[in-house]
């Protein structure tokens, strides 16, 4: 049987990209993560290491809805740049996204951490200029104690997330 409402640690703790704010949940940032762009395997735009909504335009783009938590932060990247953000193929998940992409469907926007976290893929990873830095956070109940086990799962996220995104070593170009 299935542990009673907020009984289980799992249901006091997790992790999240751009929580909302709530007095019930303490929320504390892991790191900082961006946006990226995944091109198809073959693509002509494979070769840069940064993509631009400049480089974008006449492609088939593949990426949230321009009124949702991410797509509203792409948006304003792509008014930056006096452009408009406007997805051919909405996809509210980037593991979603990147698959439509393997599959050749067009340019993805994707969170860094689904974009780095790819191993079988043949996708081409790239920078996303405007910048979009998307805040990785854990969270946790307020005012409920934070089992050992949520703990030190909130710390091995942490750890891994800081070591393996902070290098920045995977995207081609990167200094």
């Amino acid at each position: 049987p299935a542990p009673a409402s907020g009984s289980a640690p799992c249901r006091r703790s997790g992790v999240a990209m751009r929580p909302p704010a709530r007095f019930s949940m303490v929320i504390d940032v892991l790191v900082e993560a961006q946006m990226m762009c995944l091109c198809p395997p073959g693509d002509p735009l494979a070769a840069r290491p940064v993509l631009t909504p400049y480089e974008l335009r006449g492609r088939t783009g593949i990426g949230p809805s321009p009124g949702s938590p991410l797509g509203t932060l792409i948006d304003a990247a792509f008014e930056r740049a006096s452009d408009h953000y406007r997805p051919d193929i909405e996809a509210r998940f980037s593991n979603v996204a990147s698959v439509l992409v393997e599959q050749g469907l067009g340019v993805g926007f994707v969170d860094e951490t689904t974009a780095r976290y790819r191993p079988k893929s043949d996708c081409t990873m790239h920078h996303f200029r405007p910048r979009v830095p998307i805040k990785v956070c854990s969270l946790v109940v307020r005012d409920r104690p934070v089992s050992r086990m949520a703990h030190a799962f909130l710390e091995e996220a942490r750890s891994l997330l800081q070591t393996n995104l902070d290098k920045r070593t995977a995207a081609p170009g990167e200094a």
